[in-house]
């Protein structure tokens, strides 16, 4: 599967999710992935910055792209979190996961969100075990 095949598959998978409805998949390719998404007011949480769960989503759904990018189906074993500074109402985040390590049964991403003017709002570190079976659509 060539890279702008790759990207078609990563923008299928995320549109369905209504929290993820305004993502733009911006790579997708062994190894790695990138997503872009506004923080706007169904992101939002009771303090008017962006929701700590769906931070946690985007990067979720960033490690599963990079972690499927192999041709197998993973599902998340463990995640860490550090949330370090807030996204506000009118940010671009982007997320990027990055494979740390792709084993027989398991693969480490390390994710990273930042705001349009690059400044860290958290790092996550995810462990994706890998499904036996391909990704449907993919390879």
């Amino acid at each position: 599967m060539n890279k702008e095949e790759m990207l078609a598959f990563a923008r299928a998978r995320l549109k369905p999710v209504t929290c993820l409805d305004q993502v733009e998949v911006l790579a997708c390719e062994p190894g790695l992935a990138r997503i872009q998404a506004p923080v706007t007011d169904h992101a939002k949480n009771a303090f008017g910055n962006a929701h700590g769960g769906w931070l946690y989503t985007l990067c979720d759904s960033c490690s599963g792209l990079a972690a499927c990018t192999g041709g197998y189906a993973h599902v998340t074993l463990q995640a860490s979190m550090n949330y370090l500074a807030a996204g506000r109402p009118g940010d671009l985040l982007t997320v990027e996961a990055v494979s740390e390590h792709a084993g027989r049964s398991t693969c480490v991403n390390r994710v990273t969100i930042t705001d349009q003017e690059g400044r860290l709002l958290a790092t996550a570190s995810f462990t994706m075990f890998r499904l036996e079976e391909n990704v449907p659509g993919l390879g």
